[in-house]
C-alpha cells in the first residue's frame, strides 16, 4: 500500500501541474483546451488506476482486472503521446516567442547603439569648437600678430582683441 499512496501523491503531483500550465496566461486556447482534455483523460486514468492497482496487490487474479490493467496500460501510452504533442507544441511556442523577444532586443540594442554614437559625436564637435573658438583661436591670432612683429613689419601700434574678464584676460 505504500507504492500505491506514493503513485496516488505523485498522480496528484501531475494533476496540479497540468491545471497550472493549463491555467497560464498567454497560452492559445486550443493548447489550454488540449491540456484540459488530458487532465480529464488522466483523471479518469487515475480512478481507474487506483482501484485496479489496488484490488491487484490485493491479488485479485481476476480476468476483468487483467482486461482494465490492460487498458491502463493503451490509456498510459496515448496520454504519454499527448502530453509528448503538447509539450513540443508549447516548446516550440516557447522558442518562437524567445526568438522574437530576442530579434526586438537586438533591434534596441543598435538602436541604442546608434543613439549613443550621435551623442558622442555631437559632444565631440561640440568640445572641439569650444576649444577652437576659445583656446586655438586666441592662441593663432597672437602668434601671427607675434611673427609679424618679429618679421619687423608689425605695427606695434597694434592691439590683441581680449574677450575675457578673467585673471588670463587682463
Amino acid at each position: 500500500t505504500e507504492v500505491l499512496n506514493s503513485a496516488q501523491v505523485k498522480g496528484e503531483e501531475v494533476a496540479k501541474a497540468l491545471q497550472s500550465i493549463a491555467a497560464l496566461a498567454g497560452i492559445a486556447a486550443d493548447k489550454k483546451n488540449g491540456f484540459e482534455k488530458v487532465l480529464a483523460q488522466y483523471n479518469d486514468f487515475n480512478s481507474l488506476a487506483r482501484s485496479v492497482y489496488v484490488r491487484m496487490a490485493q491479488g485479485d487474479q481476476d480476468k476483468a482486472v487483467a482486461d482494465k490493467a490492460s487498458q491502463l496500460g493503451r490509456q498510459s501510452a496515448a496520454l504519454e503521446k499527448e502530453l509528448q504533442g503538447l509539450t513540443e507544441e508549447l516548446g516550440q511556442a516557447l522558442k518562437t516567442a524567445l526568438t522574437d523577444i530576442s530579434s526586438s532586443t537586438k533591434r534596441q540594442r543598435y538602436s541604442n547603439m546608434f543613439v549613443f554614437l550621435g551623442v558622442v559625436i555631437c559632444a565631440t564637435l561640440f568640445v572641439s569648437w569650444i576649444v577652437r573658438r576659445f583656446i586655438s583661436k586666441p592662441i593663432q591670432d597672437t602668434v601671427a600678430m607675434i611673427k609679424d612683429i618679429a618679421q619687423g613689419e608689425g605695427d606695434l601700434t597694434r592691439r590683441l582683441k581680449v574677450q575675457s574678464n578673467d585673471e588670463i584676460g587682463e
